[in-house]
């Protein structure tokens, strides 16, 4: 009998969990250089006052962005396998010999040699009806091999940069999550998950840390990118949860950001936490915004959460 047989759901939990360590800390080497440097976060990697500095920077970066590296060839390969085991778990193991023999000792699927990382691509392809591109399997091919220098000689040969690693980023989600929830699943699969333990919801949540984040997200993404990985163009993502907005941290300082987009004249959706919103009319503007609209959470709670949908305000 085997036993620590994997679960598809698990593996693609821990793949998103690694994709979004991997993007938090993508995130943070802009971030990071912007807080002491006065420069837009969307022009840092192009020509300005400070360009030295960043280069400078990017520079002393390339051991942090190797390693960043390998965490989002990891993603890559977890993510590939589930897609497998949602087929069948022992598809994995088609290179490993498995021992066939009389006993009762138990089969521990872990210590059974499974495909290889070079051949999950294909296996994809060939086992399931996930659809991969040809550009995406050569963009897996390509990241293995960076991947592999870091795991095999402890450095890279060529120079990366924070830019190449938001292009990597963004193209893998797109290729192995292709359904458009991106803010969702960043929200429910925060890269530092052990962080929640310590979330008071008065100074710290993870939606805090997520609509922190939400700005410098906009900026990072292209337009194409923003609108297939958010299933929303940017300029469309213009209204407020109330749900999300009350779930910002109440001491954090962190102002709301607009999470929902109309899809009807009354109606409209948020793409943090997917819950339907009602659209009404206010008897009177709002007293930051002037919006005539309010949006109520589609729920059975005899208090529905009700804020302005043009800025959140309660």
């Amino acid at each position: 009998m085997f036993v620590n047989v994997p679960d598809a759901a698990q593996l693609e939990n821990t793949a998103l969990r690694l994709y979004f360590d991997a993007w938090e800390r993508t995130v943070s080497l802009y971030n990071d250089f912007c807080d002491v440097f006065p420069v837009a976060i969307e022009e840092v990697g192009g020509k300005h006052s400070f360009s030295e500095e960043w280069d400078e920077y990017v520079g002393d970066a390339q051991a942090e962005m190797g390693a960043i590296c390998a965490i989002i060839q990891q993603a890559a390969e977890i993510r590939l396998k589930s897609i497998i085991c949602s087929v069948s778990p022992y598809l994995l193991l088609l290179n490993s010999e498995v021992p066939l023999k009389m006993g009762e000792a138990d089969l521990d699927f872990t210590s059974l040699r499974t495909l290889d990382a070079v051949d999950l691509p294909r296996a994809v392809r060939t086992m399931t009806g996930f659809e991969l591109s040809d550009s995406y399997i050569q963009r897996y091919g390509e990241l293995r091999k960076l991947r592999n220098q870091v795991a095999h000689l402890g450095q890279h040969q060529g120079g990366l940069s924070p830019s190449v690693l938001m292009v990597l980023l963004g193209q893998q989600f797109l290729a192995l999550w292709p359904d458009g929830r991106w803010l969702s699943r960043r929200t429910e699969f925060d890269g530092n998950s052990a962080r929640r333990f310590f979330h008071d919801d008065r100074y710290s949540s993870v939606e805090t840390i997520v609509m922190a984040e939400l700005p410098s997200t906009r900026a990072l993404l292209d337009n194409e990118t923003f609108n297939k990985a958010f299933g929303v163009a940017k300029g469309k993502l213009d209204g407020f949860c109330p749900d999300c907005v009350s779930a910002i941290a109440r001491k954090s300082g962190i102002d709301a950001e607009s999470t929902a987009y109309r899809t009807g004249e009354f109606t409209a959706h948020c793409a943090m936490c997917e819950v339907d919103l009602q659209l009404s009319s206010a008897s009177e503007g709002c007293e930051r915004c002037n919006s005539l609209l309010e949006a109520l959470v589609v729920s059975d709670d005899s208090e529905p959460n009700v804020a302005c949908y043009g800025c959140g305000h309660g």
